[in-house]
């Protein structure tokens, strides 16, 4: 099996971006990748109101996601709780 995870990623709003990045796989032999840091933090960001008030259009929805992407390479941010 090959881990994917969906490119075509929807900005219309944080609920639409969400779905997209859960979307599975469509093709055998493909299944969908594990639940990566960005989007913990992802999901860490958006129970924030303030982060919810400026992610309103699909611009500021894709800025977000750019952000929730960068890489904590020395380890100082906050670690998300896993959202089970």
């Amino acid at each position: 099996m090959l881990q994917w995870r969906n490119t075509a990623l929807d900005f219309f709003s944080i609920g639409a971006l969400q779905a997209s990045l859960a979307e599975t796989p469509k093709e055998n032999g493909l299944t969908r990748s594990p639940v990566a840091e960005d989007i913990l933090v992802l999901e860490h960001a958006v129970r924030d109101d303030d982060v919810r008030a400026l992610a309103t259009t699909p611009e500021a929805i894709a800025r977000l996601w750019e952000v929730c992407q960068v890489p904590d390479y020395r380890k100082i941010s906050p670690r998300p709780m896993p959202s089970w």
